[in-house]
């Protein structure tokens, strides 16, 4: 009878020994879940980024062709600084982004519109010619 005891605390122990590396395994696929949020989160909000300093670029383009004689601005200037960019499309989650946008002239008929678009703790920078 007594050996039968024994065997009896051995199934135990390794029921917990098994039940504790089951818990181990569940939180360590917790933990990767959160980081691959993260990620695909800085991923999207790079992204937006982008798009924002294009709309930044495609607003700068936009008023230098309607002025008749944009030759004649200062070598470095600011067109717009922290402009607020509020965007949502279809299924997409809205989101809200700031673009600054410099211009930097390099002839008489050649410009550089270089635009850096942020949303949340992401930025990126866009740096586009034109010539006329």
């Amino acid at each position: 009878m007594s050996k039968r005891c024994n065997e009896h605390g051995a199934i135990v122990s390794l029921v917990l020994m098994i039940m504790f590396g089951l818990f181990l395994l569940a939180t360590a696929v917790m933990v990767l879940r959160a980081t691959d949020f993260k990620i695909s989160y800085a991923e999207r909000d790079l992204k937006r980024a982008i798009y924002t300093a294009e709309a930044g670029i495609e607003r700068a383009a936009y008023t230098l062709n309607s002025d008749s004689d944009w030759s004649d601005s200062t070598p470095v200037s600011s067109l717009y600084t922290n402009e607020t960019l509020s965007y949502s499309a279809g299924g997409d989650v809205p989101y809200t982004g700031t673009y600054t946008v410099t211009l930097s002239n390099r002839g008489k008929d050649d410009i550089e519109i270089t635009s850096v678009g942020t949303v949340n703790n992401s930025t990126r920078k866009v740096m586009v010619r034109m010539t006329r």
